[in-house]
């Protein structure tokens, strides 16, 4: 049994998903093949999201992602052919650390094509005995923030910031008036890769938030960003009833909807925040991994985070009501435009190179 759900799982993954070009398009089209790392088909939007916005920017190239569950085809392809690939993306998401598909990427990195990075983080004790070869190629790009930058200076890293790779996403000036007249909603959102025994506190601090304004007419909806969410969201609508449980967006345009018509959001998935300033949604970051502060500081917007070990229902209603001061939209609105030109500037660039 265990067998035949596994094989369903790849079948759906590789097959079914809209991940992947047809082989008929790879081989009749004129286009450069362009290998694509990044995380995919585990239930996680802010995956989607990144390959959504890659997608977007790489509009006239033929992105096939290099992964553990991918069509036949393409396997063979990436073993046997590497040097049909024009170049590679190494997605968003913090990849430059641990790798698990080493194989794979060797395999691409030897045939000594050009890189992109989009964004990336990278995780502090990243394996540099794996990556320094790799980032000797040509490379173009640049990681998601400061953070990422000084953690990668130690092999001589020459590159850029970019942001999160979801900013070529962004598509709209943000306006703080439109905010003014907005419902009295809230979205939270519980969530993270990993189980951790600080989150019982901070989620019990953020629930004593919702019983509170809840009384002072505010209404609360759960919007997961991965599989894993939906169970917190389910358990936390058997405890409160009366907050909305949503469902996993599945693209920009549909989790933009969600927080539109938002006034605050509290959040613990990345690509959530992310989501939240794209949209010029006030929120408060759940900084559980370096990865937040990362993408807070790309943005000079840190004082919209708080340390997990800190979270207590005082500090959440001192950020709430103190979220203007914290949000230059204007200068917001600026850093995400310039950063979105500054990947399509070194994108365009990394495309000449291929």
């Amino acid at each position: 049994m265990q067998l035949i759900a596994k094989a369903k799982n790849y079948y759906k993954r590789a097959y079914k998903m809209g991940h992947f070009p047809i082989l008929k398009d790879i081989l009749l089209s004129k286009k450069r093949i362009i290998a694509y790392y990044g995380f995919l088909g585990d239930g996680n939007f802010g995956d989607e999201l990144v390959y959504e916005s890659t997608r977007k920017l790489a509009y006239n190239e033929l992105l096939i992602p290099v992964q553990r569950h991918m069509p036949l085809s393409m396997k063979l392809l990436t073993r046997w052919f590497p040097k049909k690939f024009s170049g590679y993306i190494i997605g968003g998401g913090t990849l430059i650390g641990e790798h698990p598909y080493k194989k794979n990427f060797q395999i691409l990195s030897k045939a000594k094509i050009p890189i992109y990075i989009h964004g990336v983080g990278v995780n502090k004790f990243f394996d540099v005995d794996f990556w320094k070869p790799i980032l000797n190629n040509k490379i173009f790009g640049g990681v998601r923030g400061p953070i990422s930058l000084n953690n990668i200076e130690s092999i001589n890293f020459e590159n850029k910031i970019l942001g999160d790779a979801a900013f070529y996403l962004y598509t709209s000036s943000i306006s703080k008036s439109s905010r003014a007249n907005c419902s009295r909603k809230i979205l939270i959102n519980f969530g993270t890769h990993t189980v951790m025994p600080e989150l019982i506190k901070s989620r019990s601090e953020i629930e004593k938030f919702i019983l509170k304004y809840r009384s002072k007419g505010y209404e609360f909806s759960f919007l997961p960003f991965h599989t894993h969410d939906c169970k917190i969201g389910e358990d936390l609508k058997n405890k409160y009833h009366f907050i909305e449980l949503l469902e996993i967006p599945t693209n920009f345009k549909d989790a933009c909807n969600y927080f539109t018509n938002c006034c605050y959001a509290i959040g613990e998935r990345l690509h959530f925040n992310v989501m939240a300033t794209m949209v010029g949604c006030p929120f408060l970051s759940i900084n559980y991994n370096k990865k937040h502060l990362d993408f807070l500081k790309s943005l000079n917007i840190t004082e919209a985070g708080i340390e997990i070990n800190d979270v207590n229902l005082g500090v959440i209603e001192k950020k709430f009501q103190l979220n203007d001061s914290y949000f230059n939209w204007k200068e917001i609105d600026h850093k995400l435009r310039s950063y979105k030109k500054t990947q399509k500037q070194q994108f365009d660039i990394f495309i000449s190179n291929c």
